[in-house]
Order: C-alpha cells, then sequence, then structure tokens
C-alpha cells in the first residue's frame, strides 16, 4: 500500500471518484483532520495557467458537501511530464508528518 492510500478517507474517495470523472489521473489523501491535499495529472493542463487550470476544476469541485471542500487546501493542477519540475508535487508525495 502506497503512502497515499494509506490516507485515504470516504472523503479522498469521493474526491478521486468525481474528479476522475473529467481528468486522467486524480489523486487525493487526508494530510490531518483538517486537510485535504488534491493532485490531478491531465493533458489538457499543457499550455495553461494556473487559473485556467482552477476554472477547469471548480466546477467539479463545487459538487462536493461543503464539509469537504472546505478541507481542501491544496489543489495541484499538472500536465504530464510536469510532476519532477514541481516543488509541490515534491511536498505532495512526500508529504512532513503532521503534527495535528
Amino acid at each position: 500500500m502506497t503512502r497515499l492510500n494509506a490516507r485515504a478517507t470516504e472523503d479522498t474517495r469521493l474526491i478521486e471518484k468525481v474528479l476522475g470523472k473529467e481528468f486522467a489521473h486524480v489523486s487525493a489523501y487526508r494530510y490531518n483532520p483538517a486537510v485535504i491535499r488534491i493532485r490531478i495529472v491531465d493533458p489538457r493542463f499543457a499550455g495553461k495557467d494556473l487559473a485556467e487550470r482552477e476554472q477547469m476544476v471548480e466546477p467539479l469541485l463545487c459538487q462536493l458537501p461543503e464539509a469537504v471542500y472546505c478541507d481542501i487546501t491544496l489543489l495541484l493542477t499538472l500536465a504530464p511530464g510536469e510532476e519532477d519540475d514541481s516543488f509541490a508535487n515534491y511536498e505532495f508525495e512526500h508529504a512532513a508528518k503532521s503534527s495535528v
């Protein structure tokens, strides 16, 4: 079991289901009781800036229950190949242990 799978919850599985209907690769995990982190890797993000990428995702996020939506603190929207150049992606993969 990967570290991300070990922190999967009902909420993160719902996020992956909702976003997975539209995007190629979605990963979500609960960092601590108040924080959910999401990473989406999709070729349609290539050539788009952060605002354009978030506009593509936001309508789906709005379908989530408010309590889940409010816990999302990190939303990574990456095109394939951008993973290695993203410090935020490194933190997503190698998150420091939460003190909460």
